[in-house]
């Protein structure tokens, strides 16, 4: 994300070392509509975030949405907002 800052370890000039927050907040820029039907079971529909990753969200997110992402798997946690 742009703007975070990140611990960098080095060996000499080289980067042997990043280590990224657990979590981080990205916005969803681009997804699908939902279909408007309801599961039992939880659905995923793909997004493209502000950092250009795609991932699965919930059927009921949209774009403008901002969420919480595991960095160490790369997975939706949860909603935190909206980019107002």
């Amino acid at each position: 994300k742009d703007g975070m800052v990140v611990p960098v370890q080095l060996l000499g000039d080289n980067p042997i070392e990043i280590t990224l927050p657990n979590f981080i907040e990205l916005e969803v820029m681009e997804t699908s509509m939902s279909t408007g039907k309801e599961t039992v079971t939880a659905q995923n529909k793909p997004a493209k975030l502000s950092n250009g990753m795609e991932i699965g969200v919930p059927t009921f997110m949209k774009a403008g949405d901002v969420i919480r992402v595991d960095t160490r798997t790369g997975a939706y946690v949860e909603r935190v907002g909206n980019k107002k």
